[in-house]
């Protein structure tokens, strides 16, 4: 049984090796090297995680029969106390395609809508297109394409309304 729990900062370098081993593949995909991009995904780090929770981005570690096995994290966006992002769901490659990122997400948004967010916003690599597919199975559409200076290849914006999702809240 899949157990999610928010994580602590004494954990960060768990939240950062989770996320590093389940964007391996991604990695190697693009091509990147951790010198070039240091920014991207995949190269998390534990210092980065600590700079994110202290932040105020929200952390949570799900387990499935006491090992540690995926990660999201969420936030309120800035100044717009409306819209929510998530950031960084990541699954081990072993505990993929059994509903467990569907659940992670589902916690992130509920803690989202909880704090007040009416949306969730989240970007994905373009060239991913099954991962795409994957987020709009779950209410996500595409709002914008574009690059950021901070990394080498195109991004897709999606968001997902939470009204819509409302009366779901606290009954998983």
């Amino acid at each position: 049984m899949l157990r999610i729990e928010p994580a602590t900062p004494m954990q960060a370098g768990v939240v950062a090796s989770l996320i590093r081993s389940a964007f391996r593949e991604q990695v190697e995909i693009l091509g990147l090297c951790e010198p070039d991009w240091p920014n991207y995904v995949g190269f998390d780090t534990e210092a980065a995680v600590l700079r994110r929770m202290a932040a105020g981005v929200d952390v949570a570690l799900a387990s499935e029969d006491d090992e540690r096995m995926g990660t999201i994290s969420w936030r309120l966006r800035g100044n717009d106390a409306v819209a929510g992002e998530i950031l960084r769901l990541a699954i081990l490659p072993a505990y993929r395609r059994n509903g467990h990122g569907h659940e992670l997400m589902a916690y992130a948004e509920t803690q989202l809508l909880m704090a007040g967010a009416l949306v969730a916003r989240l970007s994905i690599v373009t060239q991913f297109g099954r991962l795409q597919a994957y987020y709009e199975q779950q209410g996500y559409a595409v709002v914008e394409v574009g690059r950021v200076a901070s990394l080498p290849f195109e991004l897709t914006f999606m968001e997902k309304h939470l009204t819509d999702a409302r009366a779901s809240v606290g009954t998983g």
